[in-house]
């Protein structure tokens, strides 16, 4: 299945906004209608003669990971805050101002930022530190306000996790979710409430609550597991008032591990899974010329579903991994920029490591008939 109306080499979808869809290509930022039709350049990092020869070759770019984002739209609407080359940016869309706030924590850049406006919470943007840490050392979460000042809120204690994946916040039922990793029982959902004063393991099931992403609807939290170790499922946890999971079930099998999601109206809930190899290889050079997906993973495709429990859901797109070893080439994966497209009726991707889509921008729109 092919649901693929434009194809746009080169560029990477970041965020959306008012303004419509901010992009990069290396060091550069535009900014673009969401029919990608319209493309004006907008601003520039500026980096090294080293980083610009590295950003001009694909093959180099994924070898290094040194691709712009993640990135995230602030709550002012004209205000983007972004990762990119080891650092944080704070762009301004209007002026195309940018300038470098450094780097926090530990590790290259988290894998997700979330823009917080939750009773009960500082406002501002949460993140938390993305590492390897096999051994389970403590992992902070950071928090950045209004005066761009970072501060360390709250820290898992040694033998918790592995790290962050994300932070979920919910303004309605106020609190936030923190989706952490890997291994054990460091593989849960916590709810947190009160600026972090009241925090518990929500749900903790192993491997089928390693997760990226989550999305709530009413008292049902949904999401897809993250694991190369077993199959991957959509899942779906109901709560109750008081912060207990009272029901846990499994919707379908997916053909791999999800990393990335997002929301449309028209769309629904859209997520996609990745093409990952087997984990701590036994020999770590032939590890990086392995090219056989793990055992949880189904195949060598990497695939975007879409829908809800209403309309059902379907498989959008599907596409083969490219030859290239994840391991040192980037896993085949569709990503997303973070926001929400509004009623445009049209999502964009970003493939990595993807046959014909790697290093490409793709548009898809609303025109699937889901299944029932």
């Amino acid at each position: 299945m092919n649901n693929v109306e434009k194809v746009l080499p080169e560029y990477k979808p970041l965020v959306y906004g008012p303004f419509g869809l901010l992009l990069s290509k290396g060091a550069d930022i535009y900014v673009s209608d969401l029919a990608l039709e319209n493309i004006r350049f907008l601003s520039r990092i500026e980096v090294g003669w080293t980083t610009k020869m590295i950003n001009s070759f694909r093959l180099t770019q994924r070898l290094l990971r040194t691709e712009i984002g993640p990135a995230i739209l602030l709550e002012c609407e004209t205000k983007i805050l972004l990762t990119a080359f080891g650092s944080f940016y704070l762009l301004d869309v209007e002026t195309g101002e940018i300038q470098n706030e450094g780097n926090v924590g530990r590790g290259k850049r988290p894998l997700m930022m979330a823009d917080v406006d939750v009773e009960g919470f500082n406002s501002g943007v949460y993140f938390g530190e993305y590492i390897g840490n096999p051994s389970k050392e403590p992992v902070s979460i950071f928090h950045r306000d209004q005066e761009a000042n970072w501060t360390s809120v709250y820290t898992f204690e040694a033998g918790e996790i592995n790290h962050i994946h994300a932070i979920v916040p919910d303004k309605i039922n106020k609190c936030l979710y923190i989706l952490t990793g890997d291994f054990g029982d460091g593989a849960a959902i916590w709810i947190a409430r009160n600026n972090f004063l009241d925090i518990k393991r929500l749900v903790s099931r192993g491997q089928q609550t390693r997760a990226c992403w989550l999305m709530r609807d009413h008292d049902r939290l949904f999401y897809a597991t993250d694991t190369q170790l077993e199959i991957n499922h959509l899942n779906v946890v109901k709560i109750d008032k008081h912060d207990h999971s009272i029901e846990f079930q499994s919707l379908f099998p997916i053909n791999g591990s999800s990393i990335y999601a997002m929301q449309s109206k028209s769309f629904g809930m859209v997520f996609s899974t990745s093409v990952e190899p087997s984990p701590n290889p036994k020999n770590f050079i032939l590890g990086l010329l392995d090219r056989k997906p793990a055992k949880g993973i189904v195949g060598n495709s990497v695939c975007i579903y879409s829908g809800d429990l209403a309309r059902g859901f379907t498989l959008l797109l599907s596409a083969e991994k490219d030859i290239l070893p994840a391991r040192s080439f980037q896993f085949g994966a569709f990503m997303f920029p973070s926001g929400v497209p509004g009623d445009a009726g049209v999502i964009h991707a970003y493939g990595a490591a993807v046959k014909e889509y790697d290093g490409c921008t793709i548009l898809i729109k609303h025109n699937t008939i889901f299944k029932t």
